[in-house]
């Protein structure tokens, strides 16, 4: 029973799960949000709200370094423990991206707010760096639904439970994951926001309690 509990499987879970509720949180309670700034906007109007959004912005990227580094574990310890066919063939794609998907995610974060600097000295970004950015940002969000897209076909079917976290692996993150990054809409755009992080949250939650202890075994 100690093993599983303290299995670093779970426990690399665990607290990437919380720590993305936390953001969560934080970011509906303080207004600073760091996807804003993940898409381009006209430079003026950049600075200014990355000014307005300073502070919270500053504490919510010093989280967000600690949960990288935390589902960048995830994704090696999962891929790790998948056994099979198909996750032989996949298992390097899989860890590739996760580690790619943190990389950019670290990059996305201290760019942000070496802007953050550059506009608290009176400068703006230019409109290239913007598209840059978001181009960064969107390659970062592909790369980790892919990367759970492909674990679900690695994962075993022997339980309701491990069959519906599978679906929804293959059936729903990534079609949430790609519409988020598509729908310029000031209605759904918000929602589609809450549902990619909580399909996220979810599933790190999912990979605590479905595989804390033994091999993640497919036929």
């Amino acid at each position: 029973m100690t093993n599983t509990i303290w299995h670093p499987l779970r426990l690399a879970a665990l607290a990437s799960g919380l720590c993305l509720f936390v953001l969560t949180v934080m970011s509906l309670t303080s207004g600073a949000n760091q996807q804003h700034f993940e898409m381009v906007l006209a430079p003026q109007v950049y600075a200014h709200d990355l000014l307005a959004q300073a502070d919270g912005l500053k504490r919510i990227i010093a989280l967000d370094d600690i949960f990288i580094a935390c589902y960048v574990t995830v994704s090696i310890l999962f891929a790790s423990r998948l056994t099979g066919s198909s996750a032989s063939a996949l298992r390097p794609w899989i860890v590739g991206m996760g580690v790619a998907a943190g990389v950019l995610d670290f990059v996305e974060n201290h760019h942000i707010l070496a802007m953050l600097h550059q506009a608290q000295f009176g400068g703006v970004p230019d409109v290239h760096e913007l598209i840059l950015r978001e181009n960064l940002s969107t390659l970062k969000w592909l790369l980790g639904h892919t990367a759970f897209f492909l674990v679900g076909w690695c994962l075993p079917t022997h339980n309701i439970w491990l069959r519906l976290f599978q679906l929804a692996l293959i059936f729903m993150q990534l079609p949430v994951g790609a519409l988020t990054l598509t729908v310029q809409d000031p209605t759904w755009t918000p929602i589609l926001h809450l549902a990619r992080l909580v399909n996220v949250m979810t599933g790190f939650f999912l990979v605590a309690l479905l595989f804390p202890s033994r091999p993640v075994e497919t036929p």
